[in-house]
């Protein structure tokens, strides 16, 4: 299927599950006149990719470009880079605490 076809799908569903069916609700929704969002779904024009995050976000949605196993991969990779990053704040954070503990210590020695 090709993008177009997808992202017309895409509103056709927000305007169908999030906006009862009503194409005016759906336009308003998205901050678009009622005929800027009819041209979207009839495909006589298409929406620029901003005004499709929000519908994307509501129906948890993504346009996937390319091998889906690239893009799972790709994925995967971000989501264990993401887990590192928590860890090594955690260390930072751990180091931080260390390091007052420490200066807390040395305060109270000399007294």
């Amino acid at each position: 299927m090709s993008l177009e076809k997808e992202i017309i799908q895409l509103l056709e569903r927000f305007r169908d599950t999030q906006c009862g069916g009503k194409a005016n609700r759906a336009a308003e929704y998205l901050g678009v006149t009622a005929a800027t969002f009819s041209r979207w779904v009839t495909g006589t024009h298409l929406p620029k990719i901003e005004s499709l995050i929000m519908p994307f976000e509501r129906l948890n949605a993504r346009i996937i470009i390319g091998d889906s196993t690239e893009n799972e991969a790709l994925e995967r990779k971000c989501r264990e880079l993401e887990i590192k990053l928590e860890d090594s704040q955690k260390l930072l954070e751990a180091k931080d605490e260390v390091i007052r503990l420490q200066k807390e210590l040395m305060a109270t020695l000399k007294k």
